[in-house]
Formats: C-alpha cells, sequence, structure tokens
C-alpha cells in the first residue's frame, strides 16, 4: 500500500517561538488538503536553534508542548507526523531533539 507524504516547507522566523508554533498549526491544517498518511515538518521549527544568549529559555522544556501539539494533532487527524526537530531544554542544557 503506497503511502501518501506531505512535506512541509516553513520560513523559520529565528528566536520567534509563539509565531512558530502558530504558523506550524496552521501548515499542519493546510496539509490535510493533500490526505497525507504522513506529515513531515522541518528542523529546528521551534526556534531556529540560532545560539543565542536566551536560547535556553525560549526552548520547548523537556519538549513538552511540541509532544502534546504534534500528538493531539495527529490523533485529531488520524495522520502520523515526523517531527523534524525542535530545541528542547533539559536541565541547563539545549538539545536539538
Amino acid at each position: 500500500m503506497k503511502k501518501r507524504l506531505s512535506l512541509i516547507q516553513m520560513d523559520v522566523h529565528v528566536n520567534e517561538v509563539e509565531y512558530n508554533y502558530v504558523r506550524v498549526q496552521e501548515l499542519l491544517s493546510q496539509a490535510l488538503s493533500e490526505k497525507p498518511d504522513i506529515i513531515v515538518l522541518p528542523e529546528t521549527w521551534n526556534t531556529g536553534f540560532h545560539p543565542s544568549k536566551d536560547l535556553i529559555n525560549i526552548s520547548d522544556r523537556n519538549g513538552e508542548r511540541t509532544k502534546a501539539l504534534l500528538s493531539t494533532f495527529a490523533k485529531e487527524h488520524n495522520v502520523n507526523i515526523v517531527g523534524g526537530s525542535v530545541a528542547v531544554a533539559k536541565e541547563d542544557l539545549v538539545f536539538n531533539t
């Protein structure tokens, strides 16, 4: 059985986390028009992973926000999501996860 794939292209706004999360939600919804089985997101879409002094503070703590957003959307729309990667803060470190 052939799977339908939707690749999301996104202009990530560096260090503009709120904008990026809203934009990902919009793009996920738009991708549904293609009736995909799988939606693929870009790398470092939440912060742009730009090395700034504030990166630790704007990164997703333990990836919780991203996991909640993507898992809820995937379940609601019966689609698989390859989440690209996001800047995730764990303790005092930031990871591209």
